[in-house]
């Protein structure tokens, strides 16, 4: 038996079937105002006080369909008259059957493959969480290599590449849900039209901008849809290399130029080194010869006295990075450099000076000399007088001087110490006596270098006297005639010997151009047109590089922390200096506000995902909304088995995929016309006029 509720529904049902099959047969104009019995009138589909003109003409047309047909010219303008307007009776076929045509299906308990694909989906924010891990696990640290930093780019380009993507598939999914969730609890059309024409960031401004309803709807939509290219960018911008200073202290041990000459020993061991140092250091290249630093990668000490500017008020003269005119052709050696970053460090040093005031082109003969052979003795006795020393000429390198002197040179000085012939000016540290200089105004400069390193390339920047106590600057090295006497010896021996009559030295030819120096051997030097000013500061650096290398040659090659078991020298060398070093290490560099940015937009998807997952476990009917088949879902305009309310759009759609359909006039022989979409049954007519007039 059947209870009064399931005849009541079989009521219902067989009510609304006699609606829809009595709607759509053709009626006979008097029954136009007929009433169903549910008292739903028909004359809503019509209008009862307006009729039309007659048809005037015909033009053939054709707007889509692909058979011309005849179709009639309406007067835009209607005629208001008493008389019944024509009736609706569509004379496209019609399955009047269309309700009952499809199986009972009942709907299904749970969707849970609906669910899973939206947790599937929701897998699509794994990667952007790994790589916001990334970031945070390394931002401050050390590139470890090229490679690694590389990697975690291309990761990043990869990921705001597939952003777009992942976002627009897992929150455009989401929205759908929404919408079919709201509409089977019931909503507004408005708030589903909004809703289903939001499902990707240009579809959603331009529903918006269409629907022209700003509301708080509207308003989440758009910004949720904002964090799309937002999520990109912050996959591009979240990591990146920058460099972080890192400063540090280092004790840095330089030759000591206080230390003890090689040459005010009384037995000099060094010859033959010295000899190459020397030798190799005049013929260095000229790009080497005016560098901060020399062969062997020691930092040379400019000639203060010849420095373009001033001091400044603190002292310091600032020394230019060009054309710079450099005390000694070697430098200082210094060891423990950090070859990282930049360093720097303070170092003091002392060099011969002189100054060559007048210079004069002698003949043969000119010389009135003493020579320091016959000067030891009268040393001893203090009665030294007045008058100019020269160096003894090794008898192996020419004839006896001065007679056809013709292949080496001497250099002389005007007076010696009293009180011994070997000896260092660090014994007169604490004498007040007034000291003038010797000829050719020879003087000791102390100062004080401020040296900056890039990597192991150092020069000297800024250099002042020294504010050590030193002996009066007056008084040098050479002052000490037996030292004198073994330096000039052993000068005159590493540049004259083995010489051929009519050529120079690498030191002669030096002095006359430095660039000749190479050719030592070769060639002779016109030196006639030296001026005063270049002829001292070259036999300057002459003298200082044969003088400093004498202290250790092994040191000036760059052996200064050599240990050398074998050395018989027991003297210290060097001194220390406290260096600062700043090394600018590569590091990651995390941008905490693209980091939140991109986990907010990431956890914005991973929440849609399960929202979706959520709303798919929760939603009851069919997938209908966004399918072009749920056009065709309850219509009356298709002939073909109908597959039931049930189907989801897309199952509908497989199953009815071949079903040509159209959008057309169901109705055309009447004056007004009705536009459904309906089955494209190939019959002529039904295609749409302008200027017709349409239910």
């Amino acid at each position: 038996m059947l209870d009064g509720r399931n005849l009541e529904e079989q009521k219902g049902s067989a009510m609304s079937i006699s609606y829809l099959q009595h709607a759509h047969r053709r009626h006979d104009s008097s029954s136009s105002q007929n009433i169903d019995s549910d008292g739903i009138s028909f004359s809503d589909l019509r209008s009862s006080n307006t009729s039309y003109k007659p048809v005037t003409g015909y033009e053939e047309l054709d707007l889509g369909d692909e058979r011309s047909s005849l179709r009639p010219i309406i007067d835009r303008k209607p005629i208001q008259s008493q008389s019944a307007s024509p009736t609706f009776a569509p004379v496209h076929p019609v399955n009047h059957d269309f309700l009952s045509s499809a199986a009972p299906t009942p709907l299904p308990q749970k969707h849970l493959w609906r669910t899973t694909v939206c947790l599937l989906l929701g897998l699509l924010s794994v990667p952007f969480y790994v790589f916001c891990g990334f970031a945070w696990h390394y931002h401050d640290r050390p590139v470890k290599s090229k490679d690694q930093s590389n990697s975690l780019n291309s990761f990043g380009n990869k990921l705001a590449t597939a952003f777009p993507f992942a976002f627009s598939l897992v929150v455009g999914h989401t929205v759908r849900r929404i919408g079919s969730w709201k509409l089977e609890r019931g909503t507004t059309l408005g708030s589903l039209e909004q809703i289903m024409g939001s499902v990707a960031l240009g579809s959603t401004i331009i529903t918006q901008a269409l629907l022209r309803r700003p509301n708080i709807l509207a308003l989440l939509l758009l910004v949720t849809w904002a964090l799309s290219p937002i999520g990109s960018q912050s996959s591009l911008q979240i990591l990146t290399v920058g460099v972080r200073p890192t400063v540090s202290n280092s004790t840095i041990p330089y030759f000591n130029t206080d230390s003890t000459p090689g040459f005010s020993e009384g037995d000099f061991w060094n010859g033959p080194s010295l000899n190459a140092l020397f030798s190799s250091s005049l013929m260095a290249p000229a790009s080497i010869r005016n560098s901060s630093m020399d062969l062997w990668g020691n930092v040379k000490v400019p000639d203060i006295s010849r420095l373009p500017s001033s001091a400044n008020s603190t002292g310091w003269t600032n020394v230019p990075v060009q054309n710079t005119t450099y005390s000694s052709v070697l430098g200082i050696p210094f060891s423990n450099l950090s070859k990282r970053g930049n360093t720097t460090f303070f170092m003091e040093s002392s060099y011969i000076a002189l100054d060559c005031y007048d210079n004069v082109t002698a003949t043969e003969g000119f010389y009135n000399y003493t020579a320091i052979s016959d000067v030891f003795e009268e040393l001893q006795n203090g009665t030294l007088r007045n008058g100019t020393y020269y160096a003894t000429i090794p008898v192996n390198t020419s004839t006896l001087f001065p007679m056809n002197f013709a292949r080496t040179f001497s250099i002389a000085i005007d007076g010696f110490y009293r009180g011994g012939t070997f000896g260092t000016v660090t014994e007169y540290i604490n004498d007040t006596s007034t000291y003038e200089p010797r000829t050719l105004l020879y003087q000791t400069k102390y100062g004080g270098s401020a040296v900056e390193c890039v990597g192991t390339d150092c020069s000297v920047v800024a250099i002042r006297p020294s504010q050590l106590k030193h002996a009066n600057s007056n008084l040098t090295n050479l002052g000490f005639i037996a030292a004198y006497d073994d330096f000039c010896t052993y000068l005159m021996l590493a540049s004259s010997a083995d010489l051929h009559d009519g050529t120079s030295s690498a030191l002669e030819l030096y002095i006359g151009n430095p660039d000749s120096a190479p050719h030592a051997g070769l060639i002779y030097p016109n030196i006639t047109g030296i001026s005063a000013s270049d002829l001292g500061i070259r036999l300057q650096q002459v003298i200082n590089t044969y003088w400093y290398g004498s202290y250790d040659p092994v040191s000036m090659m760059g052996f200064l922390n050599l240990n050398m078991s074998d050395d018989l020298r027991t003297f210290n060398l060097t001194r220390n200096t406290t260096a600062t070093n700043i090394v600018f290490n590569e590091v990651y560099v995390m941008h905490f506000g693209w980091f939140f940015a991109l986990l907010l937009a990431t956890s914005t998807m991973l929440g849609a995902a399960l929202i979706g997952a959520f709303l798919s476990w929760r939603i009851r009917g069919p997938d209908i909304l966004g399918q072009c088949s749920t056009l065709l879902r309850d219509t009356p305009y298709v002939t073909g088995v109908k597959a039931g309310t049930t189907l989801d759009g897309f199952e509908r759609t497989r199953r009815e995929g071949a079903t040509r359909v159209k959008l057309l006039d169901v109705d055309p022989d009447n004056e007004v016309g009705y536009i459904a979409i309906a089955e494209n049954v190939g019959r002529p007519g039904g295609g749409l006029v302008r200027g017709r007039y349409y239910r």
